[in-house]
């Protein structure tokens, strides 16, 4: 057993080490000005995960100073998936949006309150407020106290609601995406011909809804909806996640 355990053990130190490595080299290079040497350097990392938040910020900055927006408000988003408050990932991506006139929709009071804790974390918090009721209502019980048995039902209640609403979250954002070109013309059907519904510069953010061919049907910013080219988006939780 204990030989395993060392086997796992190096193999992990061994890919910290390559993916440290890979980010170091990027590192460098971007501090030399080669930009899109940083940015494939950094692509191939990205591409072993798992990326620390500060690792995809420093992707979207290469992108940034390639002129690339769409794929550096990417980064940005991705990095806040990883750590929902990072100071710098939300500057970045305001300063991103700002620049190329991006169009968002207004997040719902509930995809707020529900993306404030980091994603990683989340589950682990409900699960445990869940438990804790569970708990707290078999020592309530046991010692016949009213009181506690209702707190420990609503504890229980809030964790169930909390990891239902995560639940409902994890579906939105798997299948929220952003305007990676630097304009895309949304129109009423999947056909260059179409008529356009919203023109959206990069860093836009829409919600895949559906696919057909090379088009995907997405949730506008406007709050309508229409088909954009496949090339032109990029989800944010890609397939793989």
């Amino acid at each position: 057993m204990n030989t395993v355990i060392r086997v796992l053990a190096f193999f992990a130190m061994l890919a910290a080490a390559r993916a440290g490595s890979y980010f170091m080299d990027a590192r460098e290079a971007y501090d030399l000005g080669k930009f899109e040497e940083a940015k494939r350097i950094y692509e191939q990392g990205i591409e072993h995960g798992p990326v620390e938040a500060n690792v995809l910020i420093n992707h979207g900055n290469t992108c940034f100073r390639l002129g690339d927006l769409g794929h550096a408000a990417l980064s940005y988003e991705r990095a806040l998936v990883a750590l929902p408050s990072h100071p710098d990932a939300n500057e970045n991506l305001k300063f991103v949006r700002n620049r190329a006139g991006s169009r968002i929709g207004n997040p719902s009071w509930q995809e707020y309150l529900l993306s404030a804790v980091p994603r990683r974390v989340a589950p682990w918090l409900a699960m445990g407020a869940a438990w804790a009721g569970c708990v707290w209502g078999a020592i309530a019980f046991a010692r016949r106290r009213t009181s506690g048995i209702i707190g420990a039902v609503v504890l229980f209640a809030l964790g169930s609601a909390y990891a239902a609403g995560l639940i409902w979250l994890e579906a939105r954002l798997t299948k929220a995406a952003i305007v990676v070109a630097a304009k895309a013309e949304a129109r009423s059907e999947p056909a260059d011909r179409a008529t356009i519904a919203e023109s959206l510069p990069a860093g836009s953010r829409v919600r895949v809804i559906g696919e057909r061919g090379a088009w995907k049907f997405c949730d506008l910013p406007s709050g309508g909806r229409g088909w954009l080219p496949a090339e032109t988006v990029e989800r944010i939780f890609p397939a793989s996640s």
